[in-house]
């Protein structure tokens, strides 16, 4: 079997919390009036319409490492999985627009959806910006999400210390991947060359910290111990940044139909990945031309973006982001056999098969 058939029951088992979750938010929502009803309706059509729900597996599966769900007055641990799964989307709600992108999932993204729909009700709107509108409502809309997914705790059912540890990490969680996306527009607007070390921390930031809080939410909720919630703390950086260089390098070599959204946008906007960072290092005088022609091109054609594909596998620095995605799933094989008491065997070969899914997946 697969590890994404695996990884459907779980994935299933999140979706159905978040349709109830929904289900009691829109009743508190009706009273507000159409428009209001809509918006929560799509907010929540979003988070539902694409996603491998892989953070809150994740918590899931840290409580069964650590033996949660044999330990008496515990609550429901899925519903307080699903604060992880509305941080992510909150955070692409926002990285949508500050990305540009158009397509998330294959469908339109949240600011193009409400853009349409202001174009589509100009005549009846005083506000008559539809880019504005849409931006608008996306940022309102991650707003929202991070909001919900706060309460969701507090419906869960776990109390005392370790719910307020669990709602730490989040908060902390939020706090870091904003830090990262500071970071990571930062380097981004530099002319100055990007170091890898900067890079690693941006990703720590953006990526593998909610893959880690994943891990330490589960586990605190659990009642691990502190060398496994160390341990699970651990795989979950190494894990999370190798799930970082393989979407960078989906950004760029990607199919798009297997996606769901475009395979150039990191190119298009001079994204400062390990791809772009390792490709401007060792690349020619002829091909550092080239890259300072096309990269941060938003019009570049498909004939230019296929050059820089090529410069990076000229360069080596394809291969050298998978050979860095690689060192770090050994790193995150190695932290699991640090925890003790040892973790449950079979939740811990989840893990270990997902983190050689995270460096083999096409999308």
């Amino acid at each position: 079997m697969s590890f994404i058939e695996k990884l459907k029951p779980l994935a299933k088992k999140v979706e159905e919390e978040i349709r109830l979750y929904f289900d009691e938010i829109i009743e508190h929502v009706k009273p507000l009036g159409e428009f209001p009803l809509r918006y929560y309706s799509d907010t929540g059509d979003y988070i539902l319409r694409g996603g491998k729900r892989l953070r809150p597996s994740l918590a899931l599966v840290a409580y069964d490492t650590v033996k949660g769900s044999e330990k008496e007055g515990k609550g429901n641990i899925t519903r307080a999985s699903l604060p992880l799964e509305f941080l992510h989307n909150a955070s692409l709600l926002h990285d949508d627009v500050i990305d540009l992108d158009e397509l998330r999932w294959g469908k339109k993204t949240f600011h193009v959806q409400y853009k349409d729909w202001h174009i589509k009700h100009a005549n009846d709107l005083l506000f008559k910006d539809p880019v504005h509108f849409g931006v608008s409502m996306a940022i309102l809309a991650g707003d929202l999400v991070w909001s919900l997914g706060l309460n969701a705790f507090f419906t869960s059912g776990f109390k005392g210390d370790a719910l307020i540890k669990a709602v730490n990490y989040f908060n902390t969680a939020y706090n870091e991947i904003i830090d990262g996306i500071i970071l990571e527009l930062d380097l981004t607007c530099r002319e100055t060359e990007v170091t890898e070390k900067g890079y690693f921390e941006v990703i720590r930031l953006k990526t593998a910290v909610l893959f880690e809080k994943a891990c330490l939410i589960g586990a605190i909720l659990g009642s691990g111990t502190e060398k496994q919630i160390e341990a699970l703390s651990n795989y979950a950086i190494a894990m999370g940044k190798a799930f970082q260089i393989r979407d960078d390098i989906l950004g760029s070599f990607g199919v798009v139909e297997t996606m769901g959204k475009g395979a150039d946008s990191d190119i298009k906007t001079n994204k400062k990945t390990i791809l772009i960072i390792k490709t401007l290092q060792e690349a020619s005088k002829d091909q550092k031309k080239i890259l300072g022609q096309v990269l941060g091109k938003q019009n570049s054609t498909p004939e230019e973006i296929d050059m820089i594909r090529d410069i990076m596998r000229e360069t080596d620095a394809l291969e050298y982001a998978e050979k860095k995605a690689e060192e770090f799933v050994k790193i995150a094989k190695t932290s699991l056999e640090e925890a003790e008491p040892p973790l449950e065997k079979k939740a811990m070969d989840w893990l270990i098969e997902l983190v050689n899914f995270v460096v083999e997946r096409a999308y």
